[in-house]
């Protein structure tokens, strides 16, 4: 069973995706699990293993969805007598460890150019995962993104089928012209991700949307996405857009941190 919890805590890691690791860490008298017991717990309150059942396992639970995006261990203890903290009248006691699962957010930036270059840079330093997106390979290579967890060189139209982008991802949309930002857009929207920018002026992402409307995109699509991207900072050079676009991402990352 533990090998299953390891394995679930590997995959959410990948997904981006938020979880808990409960284990008894000392438990005396009669308890419903032993020291050791592990549970882990999804951001839905689902579970894979088990620390006991019951009044204690359903507190658990809540605690860990309630903390879940503190990144920081902390200690549960539980008085399992008729005058505890639970109501249960096993006659014992328990300590529980609660570990969040950290997992870098991942970061699609489609786009290898200017401003791609400097967001890579700075995101990576503040615990993004990046992937670098692009369909010139002289532009997307380990050389130019030496920080990158993963570098994708391919067609804009069909792009995103390589990649596993989903409701915790971030996307930056910055190609280098208005027919790749349109193919990409138009395969993003629908996947809904957590965070989903898109470089250009208004008059660029009118047009923009425009043709995607007479492919059946409406107005309700285009709400989820930040654009103008970044916050406003009256940035101008690659690089302060850049920053602008971090901080735009930071702000929505605590927003989730916070709940």
């Amino acid at each position: 069973m533990d090998q299953d919890i390891y394995l679930e805590a590997a995959r959410l890691a990948e997904n981006g995706e938020p979880g808990v690791i409960a284990t008894i860490v000392e438990s005396n008298g009669s308890t419903p699990r032993s020291t050791g017991s592990k549970m882990l717990v999804r951001k839905d309150g689902s579970i894979i293993g088990s620390i006991g059942g019951g009044a204690i396992e359903l507190a658990v639970i809540k605690e860990a969805q309630r903390r879940m995006y503190s990144n920081e261990p902390y200690m549960l203890e539980y008085t399992l007598d008729i005058d505890g903290n639970l109501g249960m009248a096993c006659g014992g006691n328990a300590k529980v460890y609660i570990e969040p699962l950290h997992s870098s957010p991942k970061l699609y930036i489609f786009g290898a150019g200017h401003i791609g270059y400097h967001l890579s840079k700075m995101a990576s330093h503040c615990d993004f995962s990046v992937v670098i997106v692009d369909d010139r390979a002289d532009y997307a290579n380990e050389e130019r993104y030496p920080e990158a967890s993963q570098i994708v060189v391919g067609p804009y139209p069909t792009i995103c089928e390589k990649l596993n982008i989903n409701e915790n991802s971030y996307v930056v949309i910055a190609t280098h012209g208005h027919a790749g930002d349109k193919d990409v857009l138009a395969q993003t929207l629908s996947l809904k991700p957590k965070y989903l920018g898109m470089i250009g002026s208004r008059s660029k992402n009118e047009f923009v949307y425009g043709q995607l409307k007479e492919q059946g995109f409406t107005d309700e699509d285009f709400k989820q996405l930040y654009a103008p991207i970044g916050l406003h900072i009256k940035a101008k050079s690659p690089e302060e857009i850049a920053v602008a676009i971090l901080a735009e991402l930071i702000s929505v990352k605590h927003a989730e941190d916070s709940k």
